[in-house]
């Protein structure tokens, strides 16, 4: 007993689909269950690509508003460190200013 070649189990079946007809009831009502099975299992796969798909494309649309947030941020945190910069430079030279005042006030006293 070897295996047999594909051509001789295909002379085993006939064209005509008479092999089903030939199928027990109870057989032919357990493929219908399997097929019903597979047809609810075929359901279930599409709708969770559909959610695949819609989560992807919300990752992607989140990304974008995350991005654009982060570039507003840059975009204020620079303004930030030029005002900054602007308010030491400017009490630098009140300071200058009130140094220079001091030393002359004291000239003038010692005269």
């Amino acid at each position: 007993m070897g295996i047999a070649n594909f051509s001789d189990v295909s002379k085993l079946i006939p064209p005509d689909g008479s092999l089903l007809r030939e199928l027990p009831p109870e057989l032919l009502s357990k493929f219908a269950d399997l097929i019903l099975i597979l047809k609810a299992a075929s359901i279930l796969f599409i709708i969770y690509i559909i959610f695949l798909i819609i989560g992807g494309v919300m990752r992607i649309i989140e990304r974008r508003r995350i991005k654009k947030i982060y570039q507003k941020v840059n975009e204020i945190d620079e303004k930030l460190d030029i005002i900054i910069k602007d308010k030491d430079k400017k009490e630098n030279d009140n300071k200058i200013d009130k140094e220079s005042e001091v030393k002359v006030v004291k000239k003038k006293i010692k005269k």
